[in-house]
């Protein structure tokens, strides 16, 4: 699934509108229609992408995928990533195996 597909079923399963959605966001609808049907030069700004989860009311699961298919990392983890270096190590010594250690890093934060 690319950014724009999975931007426009979160949109649609909420029941906003491109319409709603780019004005609540203040951005031109073209723009948002482009960003939905994957005709962009480049993806979406990651402060774009938290804009638009902040409008849709999206879980921190759901604002994840968003900036995983746009290969961004969220503010919020980059944060946590510069306060707790030994972070980095850790997710790459898991390699995904262990989310009980990452919740455990996360927590001490």
């Amino acid at each position: 699934m690319t950014f724009g597909q999975k931007l426009k079923q979160l949109r649609k399963d909420r029941g906003v509108t491109a319409r709603r959605l780019a004005a609540e966001m203040q951005m031109d609808t073209a723009y948002l229609s482009r960003i939905e049907n994957d005709y962009f030069n480049h993806l979406p700004a990651r402060e774009t992408i938290e804009r638009i989860a902040h409008v849709l009311k999206l879980s921190n699961s759901e604002s994840d995928v968003l900036h995983t298919l746009a290969r961004k990392v969220p503010a919020d983890v980059e944060a946590l990533l510069f306060r707790r270096p030994e972070i980095m190590n850790l997710v790459r010594n898991q390699n995904g195996s262990s989310r009980r250690a990452i919740k455990t890093a996360k927590a001490k934060a």
